[in-house]
């Protein structure tokens, strides 16, 4: 190399070796400031100092970065300049995975807490032995001639096995994977706060008979919105709804199955929400946006992008309401956007004082989407503040289906032949279908009719009483509901005291108890001066909590498994 290159070389090397340095510190801060990880930290120091030592003794100066004049003699080789500059780039470089533009950002960066954290110590304590291996330490003299051309034939080698130990795009690429799902992970705490999923889409799915609710597929109403074709330019929106106990959240739950599964090639993103009573979400319409832009960051990279972008600069752990609602507007502001949006049991929903009224959260999506390409499904009960915000104030009208008895006769038919089988083996067919087409006929398109309706026949039951029982039992779910109170009312005293309390437990706690918590605070009383042990169960079995549970309320208490 001639004398000028040579300098010009080595100088640019000392200063990508601070720059090195300096990527180095920046990591070490981030780790510390967020991350108790004592080991790899001290990993992490030891190879930082190591690096200092080998720049010194080869002739760097991370505090004046100009190359000494006794200078590693090995550096005078320029296939070693070349490989030395590739390592040090390589070092600077693990900074710029996903390199922290904000202080909320190097949550999601510094993943050194976490197993994989371990890769970027091995990456950087492999690096730097290259290092020691291309330019050892501790040799300052000038080389022989032979020597140095020994030196040039085994550095091909030594690079070239170090590189292949290192796997460095299996590393990186690694790397960035355990960021985005870091990242994703964060974002996705920051919107939704204390509102967690709920599994009602895959119960629906699981409670659904096979062959049942496929109708709404074939209306023109629903054919009309699930198409993808938008003449107008403007969003579709179809609002089902339906009296109480028509089924409408498995109906919601089919539509969902459906419009996955003519969409696995259609890059639209596909987001839903389903209100429950059983789910402190209910006290918040809001949680319906919080949930759907976290799908649609999941499926659509501008959205993931935006939503990033605005986390980057927040300083609260979890997004305001005001957040919410920019975001949803700055979201869809993008004319190319195309999004199908789903939301169900939106009656259920009781907004406290502080929260966004119903009425005003369709309004709020319906102006957000008034300019995409937007597909917007809500099912649930007619309800006053639902219609006043679908079609009194909405930017875009909804189109209306109303479910009448005749659309799910069918499927009422089905759900009653499916509980008289289960609960009447022992009668013949002929029975089991009379019996069947009765309570289709009684229940008014009502499926949760049908269902309380089967706690009520039993095989022990003649035809002539199990016909009696179909038609004396109330058409109206509120004389359903009387029913069970009055069979609790017959109950010994003793009986009836503790169902009271088991419902007044289920009513009145925070969030849902188990069968243990529930059979211990039942036999508390205040009178009770100490915890009545004597009085637990032999056995937590199925058939205490049929008996002394299930069997007192009646249709009133429900356990699932979750």
């Amino acid at each position: 190399m001639e004398v000028a290159g040579l300098a010009i070389g080595i100088a640019g090397l000392a200063g990508l070796f601070a720059s090195c340095l300096d990527s180095i510190e920046k990591i070490q801060s981030y780790r510390s400031s967020k991350i108790d990880a004592s080991g790899l930290n001290a990993q992490f120091e030891a190879e930082k100092l190591r690096l200092e030592k080998w720049g010194l003794d080869v002739g760097f100066d991370a505090s004046a970065p100009s190359a000494r004049t006794n200078h590693h003699p090995a550096l005078d080789e320029a296939k070693t300049i070349k490989a030395v500059r590739e390592l040090l780039l390589i070092i600077e470089s693990i900074r710029n995975i996903e390199r922290p533009e904000s202080t909320r950002k190097k949550v999601a960066w510094a993943v050194w807490g976490k197993e994989k954290s371990a890769d970027q110590v091995r990456l950087l304590r492999d690096l730097v032995q290259c290092l020691y291996d291309l330019v050892p330490p501790g040799r300052p003299q000038r080389l022989s001639e032979e020597q140095d051309e020994a030196n040039s034939i085994a550095l091909e080698s030594v690079l070239g096995t170090h590189l292949r130990t290192l796997e460095l795009p299996q590393t990186l690429a690694r790397l960035n994977k355990v960021i985005t799902t870091e990242t994703r992970r964060e974002l996705r705490s920051w919107l939704m706060g204390r509102h967690l999923p709920n599994e009602r889409y895959d119960d629906s799915i699981q409670r659904r008979l096979d062959g049942t609710c496929n109708w709404i597929l074939e209306r023109p109403e629903f054919l009309h919105w699930a198409s993808s074709d938008f003449p107008d330019s403007k969003p579709k929106i179809l609002w089902i709804n339906g009296p109480p106990g028509y089924g409408k959240t498995v109906l919601c739950a089919r539509v969902i199955e459906h419009l996955k599964a003519t969409t696995e090639t259609d890059p639209t993103p596909l987001a839903y929400f389903f209100f429950s009573s059983d789910f402190e979400s209910r006290e918040d319409p809001l949680a319906a946006i919080r949930s759907w832009m976290c799908q649609a960051a999941a499926q659509d990279q501008g959205v993931f992008d935006l939503i990033r972008q605005k986390w980057d600069q927040a300083e609260d752990q979890v997004a305001s309401r005001t957040d919410v609602v920019n975001l949803f507007r700055e979201i869809f502001l993008r004319p190319s956007l195309r999004c199908i949006l789903v939301l169900d049991g939106l009656d259920e929903c009781s907004p406290r004082d502080t929260c966004i009224s119903v009425a005003d959260c369709l309004e709020l999506v319906t102006q957000s989407i008034s300019g995409s390409n937007t597909r917007l499904l809500v099912v649930s009960r007619d309800n006053h503040e639902i219609r006043r915000g679908l079609t009194d104030v909405a930017a875009t009208k909804a189109a209306e289906y109303r479910i009448a008895d005749e659309d799910v006769r069918a499927d009422n038919a089905s759900y009653a032949g499916a509980i008289v089988d289960k609960q009447l083996p022992n009668k013949s067919q002929l029975v089991r279908t009379e019996i069947a087409e009765r309570m289709t006929d009684r229940c008014k398109g009502q499926f949760l009719w049908l269902k309380l309706q089967g706690d009520s026949i039993n095989g022990g039951l003649n035809r002539k009483q199990l016909i009696r029982t179909v038609e004396d039992t109330p058409v109206e779910l509120t004389g359903l509901y009387d029913q069970n109170w009055a069979q609790i009312d017959r109950l010994p005293a003793y009986s009836r005291s503790r169902a009271i309390s088991l419902l007044r437990l289920a009513a009145f706690t925070f969030r849902p108890l188990t069968v243990c918590e529930i059979t211990e605070a039942v036999l508390v009383y205040d009178e009770c001066d100490e915890f009545p042990v004597d009085e637990l169960p032999d056995s937590w079995d199925d058939v205490y909590v049929q008996t002394q549970i299930l069997g007192l309320c009646g249709s009133l208490l429900e356990i699932r498994s979750q």
